[in-house]
């Protein structure tokens, strides 16, 4: 799973986020990222 993490409106952190096959799950700080929210008709 890749997810932003962080306050919205600043720089967020994206994260890869890996299960194992023993059910353990690893995280990787991958590079710093801005995501805004959608507007307008989607």
């Amino acid at each position: 799973m890749v997810i932003p993490v962080g306050s919205p409106f600043s720089v967020q952190h994206l994260m890869l986020l890996t299960k194992q096959a023993d059910g353990s799950v690893t995280s990787r700080n991958v590079l710093p990222v801005a995501f805004v929210p959608l507007t307008g008709r989607h």
